[in-house]
């Protein structure tokens, strides 16, 4: 491909090649794909575009962003000069087709589920000017177009052998086209991550070096800081017993496993034990640790740099809070492309949400991390927290990240749900599931009990809270919502009693609950008299361990998870008690999942006896089984206006099929038939309509005057830093809060090239978080 041609110029006026690009793009994919030749062959092809003369008069004289098409021209090359029509090497230019064309944007509709098939109609389009397709032809040399067809014919072979592989591993055709999907965005991922990294290179006079992780010096600070650990008390020996069973498991092969360990049992350390030393036996590439939506990444990952002796600002540990900046299409700037989190640190901290809402996504900003995912040891921890209606997704992307991808995933839960035992039984766990036995090393031990208590309001539940925190010394109260914590907050912060009262909610920033948590755990192993009252953010991640624990009635996962933090350490011989009751006038209609968890335990406990154990394995058991009940297409995540699911229209898309067949009178022709944008367009874990921005609290006045010193127009690698710690500072907000600020004139743009959005420091209180009115001087931060 001609060297003079150029590929982009920068606001200094440095210009990159063509050919330089195409070649740093291929290299880089090759470093990261499983399948190395086809992802070389789509990285030659995504910018062909780019060859015409249009095009280069666009690069050398300016235009509007986005003016000169460049990224069909790919698609176009490939169906004309790879004349093999094999049922194999159709589907290799239809994955071509959908790569090359989404680099900048997001991965089209194969079929909408309207019966439309937009994109390949758009492939037939060849002759219109506006794509200057024969002037790119003209360009190549015949020597280009032959190894171009030698890379081909090596991705035919490449992409045989991977179906042959599918076909083996999935008995199930809808599993089977769910995984045709996860092999088109794997394939977009490594394009779009390598394309952006090289901009990001170019622009930083960068050259690209692959990393491997030290996994034998990280195992070895490990070893020695785990060495220093307690094993006086008996909590202690058990946690020590489980750690040195998850070392040995370290030598299974790569699979789906389950580590069902109960609360306070260490999982967090001794998972991650088992996963540096899988990684080094197996040649595996990261660690990624997924923890449940409303847990806080900041205490996992504070407790992953300790054992590792690791500062706060290291290369080896990435927090991933959120995205603050999203890049939606190819107008927006390069920052914002960028600056999207790129999951390449040894070991990842991230939360279910954006676990799903990444591999789940037809955008390429968010795609972008499932490259990163393949050779992995990916940890799912409190793995009941996933939402009912992702189940059989969720089964399909991780059986897809094992068989197909070669990663290990270990499932953690001290409530171990039946994934495997859905409906579609498409969780493809090992053979032998249990990563370890342990459930002789609890026989003897018993730290709490679960007291089910009469409804109460909150007045009366505010009441109920002081009088155990004044016989227990301390108290933790976790509610189902944000307004049930704030209210009983301001009622017990008004009745002046003696104890330290705290509040812990979504509304404040991960910073913020993370010195709030470290305040109430100086203060308690300090005997302080402390109430703290929280949202089910306490639940899961957080080693902490109050005298007394109050759960407001929800899921028995929920409820065994709140009783995780009462008597961890066993600083009682006897048993205390959990106490758990239904809360008046608690509007659960926005949380589907906490709702119907809350019926099943009342279900439960309105057939019980009153010797019954609601911790104990029969009744967890019985749980899940009514909660799973009559819930399976729902696992499927309906999608609302389109008449069909998630699931479905990134599997056999069985609907769009029958419209295109009622539309056309004909059977649909292609291969790929997955509704990616829609389904992608259908789909959120928690309630769409939420805007990140970015609050004044602790350092981040600071990082945002670092960021303001920066060179306006480039894309720094200290700009890059800012932004990533900027997501510590991050609250989402609903839409109508947005609103409502923007009315107050309260919301601020940091500049156009991050376009974050910044609340003034009087919405923001050192108690709650954001508020939506300005509070008096002695709450502000």
């Amino acid at each position: 491909m001609t060297k003079k041609a150029l590929a982009r110029k920068n606001t200094c006026g440095n210009t990159q090649s063509f050919y330089e690009h195409a070649e740093n793009v291929a290299n880089i994919s090759i470093s990261n794909s499983q399948f190395k030749s086809t992802s070389k062959l789509i990285a030659y092809l995504h910018d062909l575009g780019k060859l015409s003369d249009d095009f280069q008069n666009y690069i050398i004289n300016g235009g509007e962003r986005g003016s000169v098409i460049h990224s069909w021209q790919g698609a176009f090359l490939a169906n004309e000069l790879f004349q093999n029509t094999s049922a194999i090497a159709l589907l290799l230019k239809e994955i071509i087709a959908f790569c090359t064309t989404a680099h900048h944007n997001y991965l089209a509709n194969g079929l909408s589920t309207d019966g439309t098939a937009d994109l390949f109609a758009k492939i037939c389009d060849v002759e219109n000017e506006k794509y200057s397709f024969k002037n790119i032809k003209s360009k190549l040399t015949t020597d280009e177009k032959l190894a171009l067809i030698s890379i081909f014919n090596d991705a035919e072979k490449e992409l045989s052998s991977l179906l042959e592989k599918i076909n083996g591993v999935y008995s199930d055709r809808n599993s089977a086209n769910f995984a045709l999907g996860l092999v088109v965005k794997y394939l977009y991922s490594c394009l779009v991550d390598a394309d952006r990294l090289d901009a990001y290179l170019f622009d930083n006079k960068e050259k690209f070096v692959p990393s491997k992780p030290k996994w034998d010096d990280l195992i070895g600070l490990f070893e020695k800081n785990i060495s220093d650990f307690s094993s006086i008390e008996k909590i202690d020996k058990i946690r020590n017993s489980i750690s040195e069973k998850c070392k040995a498991a370290a030598e299974k092969e790569t699979g789906i496993y389950q580590l069902s360990v109960p609360t306070g049992g260490g999982k967090t350390l001794s998972s991650l034990r088992f996963a540096l030393h899988h990684c080094k036996e197996k040649e595996k590439k990261r660690i990624i640790y997924v923890i449940p939506y409303l847990s806080i990444t900041e205490q996992t990952a504070k407790s992953i740099r300790s054992i590792l002796s690791l500062s706060e600002d290291n290369n080896v540990v990435f927090e991933h809070h959120s995205n603050i900046i999203e890049p939606l299409d190819e107008k927006e700037s390069e920052i914002r492309k960028l600056s999207a989190s790129r999951w390449d640190s040894p070991i990842i901290i991230t939360t279910m949400v954006q676990f799903l809402e990444s591999v789940m996504s037809s955008k390429g900003g968010k795609l972008r991390k499932f490259s990163h995912m393949a050779d992995s040891v990916i940890i799912f921890d409190e793995v009941q927290s996933a939402p009912i209606k992702t189940i059989h997704c969720f089964n399909e992307v991780v059986s897809f990240l094992s068989k197909i991808l070669n990663s290990t995933i270990v499932l953690c839960s001290a409530t171990q749900p039946t994934l495997e035992h859905t409906q579609r039984k498409n969780l493809l766990i090992s053979e032998t599931p249990n990563l370890i036995h342990c459930k002789e090393d609890f026989k003897d031990i018993k730290r709490t009990s679960v007291s089910p208590l009469l409804k109460k309001d909150i007045s009366g539940a505010s009441d109920f809270i002081v009088k155990k925190a004044e016989s227990n010394g301390n108290c933790l109260v976790i509610v189902n919502t944000k307004n049930s914590a704030l209210q009983i907050f301001s009622l017990i912060k008004e009745k002046n009693t003696s104890f330290k009262v705290f509040h812990l909610s979504t509304s404040m920033c991960p910073m913020h609950r993370m010195e709030i948590i470290e305040d109430i755990r100086k203060g308690l192993d300090e005997n302080k008299k402390i109430i703290c009252i929280s949202t089910q953010l306490i639940e899961a991640g957080v080693d902490i361990s109050f005298s007394c624990v109050i759960r407001s009635t929800a899921g028995l996962d929920s409820i065994a998870q709140a009783a995780g933090r009462c008597n961890r350490n066993g600083e009682s011989a006897l048993p205390k008690t959990v106490y758990t009751f239904e809360l008046e006038d608690e509007n659960l209609e926005k949380l589907p999942d906490i709702k119907s968890g809350k019926e099943t335990t009342l279900d439960i406990l309105l057939c019980a006896d009153n010797n019954i154990d609601l911790l104990g394995e029969e009744t967890m058991d019985l749980f899940y089984k009514k909660y799973f009940s009559g819930k399976s297409s729902q696992m499927d995540y309906p999608a609302g206006k389109y008449d069909t699911t998630v699931y479905s229209m990134l599997s056999s898309n069985n609907y769009g099929r029958q419209n295109y067949q009622k539309n056309t009178g004909n059977n649909f022709p292609h291969f790929i038939a997955q509704a990616f944008h829609s389904a992608s367009s259908s789909f959120s874990v928690i309630e769409k309509g939420t805007v990140p921005v970015v609050v004044f609290y602790g350092n981040s006045d600071d990082l945002i005057e670092k960021y303001k010193k920066q060179p306006p127009e480039l894309v720094t690698k200290e700009k890059l830093k800012i932004l990533k710690d900027l997501q510590k500072y991050s609250v989402q907000l609903y839409d109508w809060q947005i609103r409502k600020l923007s009315q107050e004139q309260s919301l601020t743009i940091l500049d156009e090239q991050s376009g974050i959005i910044l609340l003034d420091e009087k919405y923001y209180s050192k108690e709650s978080g954001v508020v939506l009115e300005i509070l008096p001087n002695s709450l502000i931060v």
